[in-house]
């Protein structure tokens, strides 16, 4: 999936993870149930699980690399954290069973599996291509 961010720059997202991709965010959604701060670390999670590509600027106007996205603006991150958090909780999973799986996320308070992202200031997310033929 390509976001369109504004001002020339663009977020390239995963359909899929592997399975090392998705333990990264279950491991940091697992740690905010004993550690409130651990939020951040699970947007940190699933951006650096979910984007494939970037072209993202700081706040200097500086590119950011890939494998730094703490460099990235706050609002940039809360936009990719929102988009992400619904793909993973929407993600269909195999089970060879009707069991849950031990690392899926449980159900939250709120009845989602979604982690909710520390805010999501950035109104100008454009999906492209969604809804498209």
């Amino acid at each position: 999936m390509n976001l369109d961010i504004g001002s020339g720059q663009s977020v390239t997202l995963r359909d899929r993870l592997t399975y090392g991709q998705a333990r990264g965010v279950r491991m940091a959604y697992y740690q905010t149930e004993t550690d409130a701060l651990a939020k951040a670390d699970l947007d940190i999670a699933l951006v650096k699980a979910f984007v494939s590509s970037w072209n993202v600027l700081d706040v200097d106007g500086k590119a950011v690399p890939l494998d730094q996205p703490e460099q990235a603006p706050d609002d940039v991150i809360q936009a990719i954290v929102e988009v992400a958090a619904e793909l993973f909780a929407n993600a269909k999973l195999p089970k060879a069973r009707g069991d849950s799986s031990p690392t899926t996320p449980p159900e939250l308070h709120n009845g989602s599996t979604t982690p909710e992202p520390l805010t999501s200031s950035f109104s100008t997310l454009t999906p492209v291509g969604v809804g498209e033929s």
